[in-house]
């Protein structure tokens, strides 16, 4: 009932045949060029799906954030990483960081109820969502084609 459209290191993409919804696990930010999304800034986790009528875009940045900058691995004498419990970080107990995750549409779209998490603005003959992400929730947005 569904057809592997990629899986490659950068991205496996589903489409269901019955709805013809498309889910997007993205490795890395830059361009997907499969159905309707042209592009993310971010991994992320992506579906896009419509009844003909519309669209709907969900979205998440799976990375909670706890921390940013450079890796607190630490390395013993022989350049060996130290098995370390993920409890002994420093990061633990911070609170999910925020992000904001831009996914490129093709197509020119509009809003067709009012989100909040949801930034919409025109990039080209094409469609940026900026979804405001945040613990690994999903963000989503219904869309209705510019005329």
């Amino acid at each position: 009932p569904y057809e592997v459209l990629r899986r490659d290191a950068s991205a496996h993409i589903l489409r269901d045949r019955p709805s013809g919804i498309t889910g997007y696990a993205l490795f890395a930010a830059g361009k997907v060029g499969e159905g309707l999304l042209e592009s993310v800034s971010l991994p992320s986790l992506v579906v896009i799906g419509g009844d003909g009528e519309g669209l709907t875009v969900s979205a998440a940045d799976p990375d909670l954030r706890f921390y940013e900058g450079p890796s607190d691995e630490v390395f013993d004498a022989d350049g060996r990483r130290a098995e370390r419990s993920v409890y002994s970080r420093k990061w633990i107990d911070n609170p999910s960081g925020e992000s904001q995750l831009e996914v490129v549409i093709r197509g020119r779209w509009q809003s067709a109820d009012d989100r909040p998490e949801c930034r919409i603005e025109p990039a080209g003959e094409n469609t940026a969502l900026i979804f405001t992400c945040r613990e690994g929730a999903t963000r989503e947005v219904n869309l209705i084609e510019m005329k």
